[in-house]
């Protein structure tokens, strides 16, 4: 396939690589020192206290509910004494029996409320570890569209991943989005190569994306139905396919060798799997100690019974009645003959029962069984200016050149079929899968789908600019110089950036809530603010797991605040009241428990999420 870059437009290739290199290190720069300023996200107690136990400690009871392979990376730089641990704790004990509650105690009690311990420097610690997974990312997307479209292509993916705000404030989390990202556009790579040829080498690259991808996050069971849809195109289609030891031209022989694949690919996923969870079933070391299987059950009959009847308590009755689904007795099965490891089925158990039934913010609105349009919505806001404009006036441009080439008789071409298939299919099946789950919770979800457009745009732009010299380069400048811009002055509040035309996190505030604006992550800048603010008491209602106090905030907990700070207190004489964005928007409160402050202009908003009012209640 030709490059889409001419001949003397094109930097070389050391070139190329010195800016990619460059802007790569930028991004890891901007995304480092914003997360060093922000507080743990809401996840993130949970999932930095389960990684530490799961790699140091070999113990799956803690976060089943996420494969620990990403975790193993994110907890690699803290040794197995980071912390000090009380493993009598009854939090840890009675853990298996009741994972919701019991595994927040755990987390909370040991990273902020053990003597010795310092939450925060143990959890920034794995987020600059988790940093290098998005410089990954960035570098596989380089080279994949070098491959594709030269170097104009790889420099112009380069800089829209390299200064996606989004990318820069998920890449340091401790969360696996980012790292799902990776594998999937890995998995579009492995599966573009095996396309081209079958080797052996191919067949295990693709089964060991898949095998490992299962075990970082298990939304990556979408790789399965992916690959079966492109092999089974790669089949129909009239190209021959070269395997080993001879060229493949009939479909019978085509469908045998894609069959072969997929068996190859079954057998190695799951020993990938085992191999994760150090080919143990057992969650816990002590093989006495088992996840309890019957309360995640009981969560999925709740879930069921909410999805018939919104906005009303589960029925008693109705939940004596429930019988699992087809997707629930199979797991329970594989379960009782321990087919895969305990933690991994009952993690899948897990979030399967608890994604039909979620609270959800879109303009305005809650809906337990979220908006079908959630993520485009999403994306249309928290998507940089400049991304945006420069994909559309590139699928213009793209249209209006399409259209003249086909009254000319020449064709435009700027990717191969085969190629383009495996950019488009696994974008296709899971912007479906997203747009069809009722879990609308934040943008972080259709992280995956943003490598894939990069590379679009990069090839497009290096189209452009050799099509349209003059105005392509006039035009590209300028989207740079914006897209930089835009993302500079968002720093360091990355999470709750939105775009220009949306007005910031001001203006999102009426558009999207939970991670796509307040996560948790101002109790820095409250702590701040209350040392230089100290007369007045301070009512808070926090949305987030990290401990306020480990702060250093004092402050009485407002009803709906922190689960497990003082007991709820109304506010009382002359006082501040803090109050979270995602709490003020009633995502999970209900909208009218503070109704009354969300129609008030703040005095302050602190980082874009914490809003900050005055009160004098006698």
């Amino acid at each position: 396939m030709a490059k889409v870059s001419a001949a003397g437009t094109a930097p070389n290739r050391w070139v190329t690589l010195a800016i990619c290199v460059a802007m790569l290190l930028v991004f890891a720069i901007l995304s480092r020192t914003a997360v060093k300023t922000k507080s743990s996200t809401f996840d993130e107690p949970i999932h930095s206290i389960g990684g530490w136990t799961h790699l140091r400690y070999g113990d799956f009871r803690n976060n089943y509910e996420d494969p620990p392979l990403w975790q193993y990376w994110a907890a690699l730089p803290v040794g197995k004494d980071a912390l000090h641990v009380n493993w009598g704790l009854p939090s840890w004990t009675a853990m298996n029996a009741s994972n919701d509650a019991q595994q927040w105690i755990f987390a909370i009690s040991t990273l902020y409320r053990t003597p010795g311990n310092d939450g925060e420097a143990f959890i920034q610690e794995m987020r600059g570890h988790m940093v290098w997974v998005g410089v990954a990312l960035g570098a596989v997307i380089c080279w994949w569209s070098w491959r594709l479209g030269g170097t104009l292509a790889a420099i112009a993916a380069t800089a829209f991943f390299a200064f996606d705000p989004n990318f820069i404030a998920h890449s340091p989390l401790v969360k696996n989005d980012v790292a799902m990202s990776l594998v999937m556009f890995v998995f579009a790579i492995a599966m573009w190569k095996l396309g081209q040829k079958i080797t052996p080498l191919r067949v295990l690259g693709l089964s060991l994306v898949i095998g490992f991808g299962l075990t970082v996050k298990f939304s990556a069971g979408l790789l399965v139905p992916m690959a079966m849809l492109l092999l089974a195109i790669r089949v129909l289609m009239r190209d021959p396919w070269p395997a080993p030891g001879r060229t493949l031209t009939k479909a019978l022989h085509k469908a045998i060798a894609a069959a072969v694949v997929l068996v190859i690919a079954g057998i190695i996923s799951i020993g990938c799997i085992w191999s994760v969870y150090g080919f143990r079933y057992h969650a816990a070391n002590d093989p006495g100690v088992n996840i309890n299987t019957k309360f995640i059950l009981s969560q999925a009959a709740a879930t069921d019974s909410i999805k018939m009847h919104p906005g009303t308590p589960p029925d008693p009755t109705e939940l004596a009645k429930w019988q699992p689904d087809l997707f629930d007795r199979v797991i329970v099965s594989s379960l009782d003959y321990h087919l895969l490891p305990e933690a991994w089925l009952n993690g899948m158990l897990f979030v399967h029962a608890r994604s039909g039934v979620r609270s959800s913010y879109l303009m305005g609105r809650r809906s337990d069984v979220g908006f079908w349009y959630y993520f485009p919505m999403a994306m249309l806001f928290k998507t940089a200016t400049a991304t945006l404009v420069a994909g559309l006036l590139l699928l213009i441009a793209w249209i209006v050149q399409k259209v003249r080439t086909r009254r000319s008789e020449r064709p435009l071409t700027l990717l191969d079929e085969w190629t383009a298939l495996t950019l488009l299919v696994p974008f296709a099946v899971y912007l479906f899968s997203v747009m069809t789950s009722n879990l609308n919770i934040g943008l972080r979800h259709v992280l995956p789908l943003y490598p894939f457009m990069y590379v679009w745009i990069g090839i497009g732009a290096a189209w452009a600019l050799t099509r349209f010299k003059r105005m392509g380069m006039v035009l590209g400048f300028g989207i740079a110089i914006a897209l930089v811009v835009e993302t500079c002055q968002a720093w360091p509040n990355y999470i709750a950036f939105f775009n220009a035309p949306c007005g910031g996190s001001r203006g999102g505030f009426w558009l999207l809530g939970d991670s796509n604006l307040d996560w948790g992550q101002d109790l820095p800048l409250l702590a701040q603010w209350q040392k230089q603010h100290p007369s007045r008491p301070l009512y808070f209602c926090y949305f987030g797991m990290a401990d306020p106090e480990a702060y250093g905030i004092v402050y009485k907990n407002l009803p709906g605040g922190f689960p497990f700070g003082p007991p709820p207190a109304a506010p009382q004489g002359e006082c501040i009241i803090a109050i979270s964005a995602t709490a003020l928007q009633g995502v999970y409160l209900g909208e009218s428990m503070y109704a009354q402050l969300r129609n008030r202009e703040p005095m302050e908003v602190l980082g874009g999420t914490i809003y900050l009012y005055k009160q004098n209640i006698p």
